[in-house]
C-alpha cells in the first residue's frame, strides 16, 4: 500500500517537473531588444508591407485588461482608469502630432522622408509613407517581458480591402524580425506575436475573418495574459480560444499544429496527465475499505493534483487561476480512477462468492467432528 502511494506520487511529480519547461514556452523571453515601433509598415520598409488607412489611436499595457473593461473601452465608452494606467498613448489627431502622450515611448516621424500632406484632422496613411519611432522601443519590451502580458489598443479605419496585406502596426527591427505584427489581410485581422512556440515551423498567427470594410472605423484591443489571448473589436470579445499550454509544445514534437487545434491540445495535455493519475489512485485505494474519513481523504487525493498543476502553471505563465482548468483536470483523475475500479468491480462478486463458500464448507466441517 505504501509503495503503491509513493509510486502516485513520483508520477505526478514527474509530470509538474516536465509541465514547468512546457509551459515557459508561452513566455515573451525571445524578444528582440533593438526593435522599433512602426505605425503602417514593419521596420524593413518594403512597400509590399505598407498598409493604406488611417490611424487615430495606439495604446499599450503591460498586463492584460479584464474582459469587462477591454469591452467597454472597444465599445466607445471613455474609461478614465484605463487611460491613465497605460504605458504609452498615441492620440494621432492630426498629420503632425506623433507624441506619446505618457512620454514613455519616443516620438514618431516619418519614414522614408516626410510626405507633401495637408492636415486634415487624421493621420493619412498612402502605402508609401509610414511612422516609425528614431530609437528602439526597449523600454517597452523590457516591460511586456517582466509583466509577461501585454495590451494593445488600435482605432484605425482601412482604405482598401482587396489585395491588402499591410502592417498596421509592428515591433520589428531591421533585420525583419518581429516581435509582434497586427496587419490586415484583405477583411481579415491578423495578430502574431514573438515567443518559443511562435518562431518554430507552425508560427501560430492568430486570423479573425470579415473584421474589416473599406473606410468603415475599427476599435480593436489584443491582451495576452501570459497563456491565452483574446481579442476585443468594437465592444465584442471574439469567441476564437488561442491558449497556450504545455499541451501545444508536446504535440509540435510530433506534427504540424494549427490556431484553430490549440483548445483540443489542451485537454489532450490534462488527459495525459491525469487520467493514468486516476487510473494509479484507483489501483492504490481498490483494497481499502472506505469509511467517511477515507472518502474524504479519497477526494482531497483525486482533486490536489489538479490544484498543484494549475497552481504550477499559474506561477510560470502569469495568467489568472482557472477553475475550470482544475475542474476539467479533475473530471479525467475521476475518469480513470471509475474506469479501472468498473472492472475489479464487476469480477469481486464472484471472488466474494468464493470466499463465501469456504468459509461455508469450514463450518460445516467444524459441526461434523
Amino acid at each position: 500500500m505504501q509503495r503503491a502511494l509513493w509510486l502516485v506520487l513520483l508520477y505526478f511529480a514527474i509530470w509538474f517537473v516536465v509541465s514547468v519547461p512546457l509551459q515557459a514556452e508561452s513566455r515573451l523571453s525571445n524578444w528582440i531588444r533593438d526593435s522599433q515601433f512602426v505605425i503602417g509598415n514593419d521596420a524593413t520598409g518594403h512597400l509590399d508591407r505598407a498598409w493604406r488607412g488611417d490611424v487615430s489611436l495606439v495604446q499599450f499595457w503591460s498586463r492584460a485588461l479584464p474582459s469587462d473593461l477591454a469591452s467597454e473601452m472597444t465599445a466607445g465608452h471613455l474609461n478614465a482608469e484605463a487611460e491613465s494606467n497605460s504605458l504609452a498613448t498615441y492620440l494621432l489627431l492630426g498629420n503632425h502630432s506623433f507624441e506619446d502622450k505618457k512620454g514613455f515611448l519616443p516620438t514618431l516621424t516619418w519614414a522614408p522622408s516626410v510626405p507633401d500632406i495637408s492636415d486634415n484632422g487624421s493621420l493619412n496613411l498612402d502605402g508609401k509613407y509610414w511612422l516609425a519611432s528614431r530609437q528602439g522601443v526597449s523600454n517597452l519590451i523590457e516591460a511586456f517581458q517582466n509583466a509577461n502580458s501585454f495590451s494593445i489598443r488600435v482605432v484605425c479605419t482601412p482604405a482598401e480591402i482587396e489585395g491588402s496585406d499591410g502592417r498596421i502596426i509592428s515591433i520589428s527591427n531591421h533585420d525583419g524580425l518581429a516581435n509582434l505584427s497586427l496587419w490586415q489581410r484583405d477583411g481579415n485581422l491578423v495578430l502574431w506575436f514573438r515567443n518559443s512556440l511562435s518562431v518554430r515551423r507552425d508560427q501560430l498567427p492568430l486570423n479573425i475573418p470579415e473584421v474589416f470594410t473599406q473606410k468603415l472605423p475599427r476599435d480593436m484591443l489584443a491582451s495576452y495574459d501570459g497563456s491565452n489571448l483574446v481579442v476585443y473589436i468594437d465592444g465584442k470579445r471574439d469567441p476564437r480560444r488561442y491558449e497556450l499550454t504545455p499541451g501545444v509544445p508536446l504535440a509540435q514534437l510530433i506534427r504540424h499544429i494549427r490556431v484553430n487545434e490549440l483548445e483540443g491540445y489542451t485537454y489532450i495535455y490534462y488527459a495525459l496527465v491525469f487520467i493514468p493519475g486516476g487510473v494509479l489512485l484507483g489501483l492504490t485505494t481498490r483494497r481499502m475499505r472506505l469509511r467517511a474519513q477515507k472518502w474524504l481523504s479519497l477526494m482531497i487525493a483525486l482533486v490536489l493534483p489538479c490544484i498543484i498543476l494549475e497552481l504550477i502553471l499559474v506561477r510560470v505563465s502569469g495568467r489568472a487561476f482557472s477553475f475550470g482548468n482544475v475542474f476539467v483536470s479533475a473530471l479525467f483523475t475521476v475518469a480513470g480512477f471509475v474506469w479501472i475500479n468498473v472492472d475489479w468491480q464487476r469480477s469481486r462478486p464472484a471472488t466474494m462468492a468464493t470466499d463465501q463458500d469456504w468459509q461455508t464448507n469450514d463450518e460445516s466441517r467444524f459441526h461434523s467432528s
